[in-house]
């Protein structure tokens, strides 16, 4: 279901067209009279130089690269005197020339590249000599490369552990996010800890692998060491520090998390709520004398009951109800017999009223969950009005799409009368798209004010979805008309752009699928279309909030959940919900598209709430074996894999992503949110629905703040 955005409309977005003209210019010689009285020049030395410049590819900054060759000769008919020959810059020359080169010979000058600093790096060879147009110069270009090391972490805690007995595993990620191949000479633990690795050299530019930590304390009390790292990167050594606590032997807590966070949740509403494995890692009965929150915003059940054994676990679950608005903190206290008694869980949450910019979301089965239940898509509630009356509809399960732009709504859920939007030529006006699976769209455009959470944009072009046959041009491999095909109610096109189409529409007709039809009474046909009447993103049509949007959805676990919740938030930074925080923004291309590096290689990237899985690669790529035909499209993998790579902004803006992938045919056919669920998209990753959970992702609308159209998490 995913919408390609304007796959198929912005190619041309930017293509001004160019008109190119030739000039020819006639050069006549002057001539004159026969006969003598001329003069003959003197012998003369002359350089010609092949090539007369060179450029090295990327070299690792301090080591010198291969020599490349530009051969001089002496073209002229007197012999060539050489006073000098010099490199500048991060190059260094040798030569066979000597001193003097006769006429019709030639000697080599070769040339070395050593960069001293990373970025292009710039350079000459200059020779003096006797020849007309003395100095002659070969220019000279390089770029300086370097390994550089980014850590996941650079610390880990462990909790309280008995003296003798080892802890569980903590891993830190080691990414080479330079340019470079990053050569590692060693990697070393010291005090009561120790480290294995998937480290091998070398670690190419843009790739990871993973350090591995455990903890035996040999006494009571506190322990500190580090994790150090030799390699070839500037800052070598890289360290990790370590912390963890010796304990005598008895009973020992440890928990799955030391803290809880909830997103925004509607004063008077419940959450979903978030567990915490408490286990007792100790080696003796761990008696519990009582778990409890600290405020009445936040409620706790547990599986814990009095006691648990020696290497048992239970879980605690915790639900969060603000009674006002705002920030709310409390902790969950638990009181029992281990020595670091009382153990305790930090919560935090964000108190909102419905009149807000922030709106629930929720992931289920759908509008039809009997006969279309839906997997892994996300949905919001929004009304449309008549424009400037109180004549409403709400409409729920409308599907929340980042990779388009727009409101599409079934006309067999429309149950309000909008009017009818005119093309230029005062016909009515037509839509039609085509999505990223071949599935398409038809119906007319009307205009609709409407209303999410607190925010409302006013005479808003929308789609009616139709189920009347399309005209010439608008076509696909099905009509995604009704609500158990497109397994919605609708769909709201939230993404980094304006309107569904820009420029490209404007300025002519986008071809082989046309956009925009009018439609008089004989039949529709194509047509050119302003931007102010595409179809809008509605979010930059809001009086206030209108510079982007973020989607917050709760963790899902490994092996999928029936339902899941979460909130959008419009606007960055116009509130003290909304800022981005510690989040990094990655620029877009003009499609709205970045870089993905995987195993050394770039590709394009986007991220889609409307599609319901990973979609990235191929089966020959990724190793990940296809399903069967009944589930064509997605990958089987016996067993379930992780997958790190590197998302890249124009801004050069870099960070790592780890995602895992399942086999689709093992998944829980009652569940609706999975975050492993996966296919093939060739040469392209599409981070869909999965990338969301757990995460809060920001939306940067096109023309709205000084970073133009970005992504942030």
């Amino acid at each position: 279901m995913s919408a390609p955005r304007r796959f198929a409309c912005t190619a041309n977005r930017h293509w001004p067209a160019v008109a190119v003209a030739a000039t020819l210019a006639t050069l006549a010689g002057c001539g004159g009279g026969g006969g003598g009285g001329g003069t003959t020049p003197p012998p003369a030395p002359a350089v010609t130089l092949s090539p007369s410049s060179l450029t090295f590819s990327s070299q690792t900054v301090g080591t010198p690269s291969a020599a490349q060759s530009v051969t001089l000769t002496n073209s002229g008919n007197a012999s060539l005197s050489i006073t000098s020959i010099s490199a500048s810059g991060d190059f260094a020359q040798t030569t066979t020339c000597g001193g003097a080169v006769l006429a019709g010979a030639n000697c080599t000058i070769s040339v070395t590249f050593k960069p001293t600093a990373t970025g292009s790096r710039t350079g000459s060879v200059s020779i003096v000599d006797n020849a007309s147009g003395s100095p002659h110069t070969i220019s000279l270009t390089g770029t300086g490369a370097a390994p550089a090391v980014t850590l996941s972490s650079s610390s880990l805690t462990f909790s309280s552990q008995i003296v003798g007995t080892t802890s569980t595993v903590q891993s830190v990620t080691l990414t080479n996010s330079g340019n470079a191949t990053l050569t590692i000479t060693s990697i070393s633990a010291t005090g009561d800890f120790a480290q294995t690795n998937t480290c091998t050299n070398p670690v190419l530019a843009g790739s990871n692998c993973t350090i591995s930590v455990t903890f035996t304390p040999t006494a009571t009390g506190s322990r500190s060491g580090s994790v150090s790292i030799v390699d070839n990167a500037s800052g070598s050594p890289q360290t990790i520090s370590l912390t963890g606590t010796g304990q005598a032997p008895g009973p020992a807590v440890s928990l799955s998390t030391s803290s809880l966070t909830f997103s925004s949740q509607i004063v008077g509403t419940t959450s979903a709520a978030q567990s915490v494995t408490l286990t007792n890692s100790g080696n003796a009965t761990l008696n519990i004398t009582g778990i409890s929150t600290t405020t009445l915003d936040f409620a706790e059940t547990n599986t814990c009951g009095n006691s648990v054994s020696a290497g048992s676990n239970c879980t605690i679950s915790v639900t969060f109800t603000p009674t006002a608005t705002g920030s709310s903190s409390a902790s969950v206290s638990i009181v029992d017999n281990a020595a670091d008694s009382p153990q305790t869980i930090n919560l935090t949450g964000i108190g909102i009223t419905s009149a807000s910019n922030v709106v629930a979301l929720t992931v289920d089965l759908g509008p039809d969950p009997v006969n279309s239940p839906d997997v892994d898509v996300l949905f919001v509630s929004v009304t449309v009005c008549v424009p400037n009356t109180q004549t409403c509809q709400t409409i729920d399960h409308v599907a929340v799409d980042t990779g388009s732009s727009g409101l599409r709504l079934l006309q067999s859920e429309l149950t309000v009368l909008l009017p009818q939007a005119t093309a230029q030529d005062g016909n009515p006006l037509g839509n039609c798209v085509v999505f990223a699976d071949n599935s398409f769209m038809w119906g007319p455009v009307v205009t609709a004010d409407i209303s999410i959470a607190g925010e409302t944009a006013s005479a808003v072009p929308i789609q009616v979805i139709s189920q009347s046959a399309p005209p010439p041009g608008c076509s696909g491999s099905i009509a995604d008309n009704t609500v158990d095909i497109l397994g919605a109610n609708g769909l709201i096109g939230v993404g980094v752009f304006r309107q569904d189409c820009g420029q490209a529409c404007v300025n002519g007709i986008p071809t082989p699928n046309p956009p925009y039809f009018s439609c008089p009474a004989s039949g529709c046909t194509a047509t050119t279309v302003p931007l102010t009447g595409q179809l809008q993103n509605p979010v930059w049509m809001f009086p206030q909030d209108n510079n982007g949007l973020s989607i917050n959805l709760q963790a899902v676990p490994d092996q999928g959940a029936a339902t899941d919740t979460g909130t959008m938030t419009f606007g960055i930074g116009t509130r003290s919900n909304n800022s981005l925080g510690g989040a990094t923004i990655y620029t877009t291309s003009d499609v709205g598209e970045f870089t993905t590096t995987y195993n050394g290689r770039s590709y394009i990237s986007y991220i889609d709430s409307g599609s319901n899985g990973m979609y990235f690669l191929d089966s020959v790529t990724t190793g990940l074996p296809d399903c069967p035909d009944g589930l064509s499209g997605y990958y089987c993998p016996a067993n379930t894999t992780s997958f790190t790579v590197t998302n890249t902004g124009l801004n050069g803006n870099s960070g790592p992503v780890t995602f895992k992938i399942a086999n689709t045919e093992n998944l829980n056919p009652s569940f609706a949110a999975f975050n492993d669920l996966g296919g093939s998209l060739p040469s392209t990753f599409d981070f869909g629905l999965p990338f969301f959970f757990g995460r809060t992702i920001f939306v940067g609308i096109e023309g709205q703040s000084p970073n133009g159209t970005y992504w942030a998490y």
